[in-house]
């Protein structure tokens, strides 16, 4: 049996966790559509295990904060730096995290999410090159999952699927829709996978991306 091993930016906020209940998001953060200029984004790192597993989904936050930080609109869409940011107490990102900024435009074309390199070489941890560069807004309503640790209830699958999630929890903040894309076929071929939940009210909440050989993975989770 095979072993497994990041949308945008975008987020409207969430409240903070209350001791012993999760909040629904709001606040000021802005949805696709109000990205402006300035405007920064920010994702907690997650380190998670045994992807293929029906039953095990064990993940833990790790050290590092990933920003993607609006900087410039241009006639293509909004340009994005994406990095990470100096914590207090962190000695080190995890493994296999460089410290690079990554550059690239994000646009709402109809109701698609387009991520559009900036330049010849397109990099970012929170849409990888081999995930999807086109994501639905629209509500996605073929079958519904739950979340199941840092992963979702959907089987095993070296392929596309596409479900939505009702009242998730991340992260310390209850969401009642979300998408969820999953863009696994380059396990087919012994590569990567990527899982996005999101929507457009509230954009990217979580991105993972994990790997075949080892079923562990790395995220990001949306800071309420």
């Amino acid at each position: 049996m095979k072993l497994v091993s990041t949308l945008a930016l975008v987020l409207a906020v969430a409240a903070t966790a209350c001791v012993g209940n999760s909040v629904s998001p709001q606040g000021d953060n802005p949805g696709f559509d109000a990205l402006e200029v300035g405007d920064t984004l920010r994702y907690r790192v997650l380190s998670g295990q045994q992807y293929p597993s029906q039953t095990e989904s064990p993940y833990s936050y790790t050290s590092g904060v990933l920003v993607a930080e609006v900087v410039a609109s241009t006639a293509n869409g909004l340009l994005i730096n994406e990095y990470f940011e100096v914590v207090p107490g962190d000695d080190e990102l995890p493994w296999g995290v460089d410290d690079t900024t990554y550059e690239y435009l994000i646009d709402v074309v109809g109701d698609d999410l387009r991520i559009i390199p900036n330049g010849s070489f397109f990099q970012s941890r929170l849409f990888p090159s081999w995930g999807a560069p086109e994501l639905p807004l629209a509500d996605i309503t073929n079958q519904q999952a739950q979340l199941f640790g840092w992963k979702t209830t959907l089987g095993y699958c070296e392929c596309a699927s596409e479900a939505y999630v009702v009242d998730g929890g991340i992260n310390g903040a209850t969401y009642p829709r979300l998408n969820v894309v999953v863009r696994n076929e380059g396990m087919q071929v012994d590569g990567p996978g990527a899982t996005y939940l999101y929507s457009g009210d509230f954009g990217l909440v979580r991105s993972i991306q994990y790997s075949w050989w080892t079923g562990e993975g790395i995220g990001y989770d949306l800071i309420p």
